[in-house]
C-alpha cells in the first residue's frame, strides 16, 4: 500500500497594530509596537495621555484572508512618552478584586472592586467607528495603505 501525502494549505496568523490619533490612524510596525511595550522607545507627543489603539489578527490560508478580527485597545503613557505599565498592572489588580464581593455582614457586601472595574472599563472603553473601520480593513486587504507611524 502506497501513502500519499496530500498538500496542505499554509496557514499563517499575524497581528498588526494601529495607533488613533488626532491626525488619523497610523499603522504601528511589529518591531516599534514591541519596543512600545518593553519601554525600549519613548513617544514624547504622547507624554500624560492615554491613546487609542486598534489590534487586528489576520488569519491567512495559503495567501489568501479567512478571518479578521479588530479589538479596540489603549496604551498609558507616562510623564516621559514610555507606555505606562503600571497602569496595566493596576488594572488586572482591579479586575481581580471585582471578580468575588468582600462579605462585610451577613447581609452585606462590599462591592467596590467591582464598581472601581466599571468606572475603569468607562473611562477607556471605546468603539471603532465605521469610517476608521473601514480604512484598517482596506489596509489589511491591501486595497489602499494607511501611512506607518514614525518616532519623531
Amino acid at each position: 500500500m502506497a501513502v500519499v501525502r496530500f498538500p496542505r494549505k499554509r496557514r499563517r496568523l499575524s497581528l498588526r497594530h494601529y495607533i488613533c490619533t488626532e491626525a488619523g490612524p497610523f499603522r504601528v510596525t511589529s518591531r516599534l509596537a514591541r519596543e512600545l511595550a518593553h519601554r525600549e522607545v519613548a513617544v514624547p507627543q504622547f507624554a500624560n495621555s492615554v491613546q487609542r489603539m486598534v489590534e487586528v489578527f489576520v488569519e491567512t490560508v495559503a495567501g489568501e484572508i479567512r478571518d479578521i478580527q479588530i479589538r479596540p485597545t489603549h496604551a498609558r503613557f507616562d510623564r516621559e512618552g514610555k507606555a505606562d505599565l503600571h497602569d496595566a498592572a493596576e488594572a488586572m489588580a482591579v479586575i481581580i478584586d471585582a471578580l468575588k464581593p468582600t462579605r462585610v455582614g451577613e447581609n452585606v457586601f462590599d462591592v467596590t472592586g467591582k464598581l472601581r472595574a466599571i468606572q475603569r472599563e468607562r473611562e477607556t472603553h471605546w468603539r471603532i467607528d465605521q469610517p476608521l473601520k473601514k480604512a484598517i480593513m482596506a489596509d489589511v486587504g491591501g486595497e489602499a495603505k494607511l501611512p506607518l507611524f514614525r518616532l519623531r
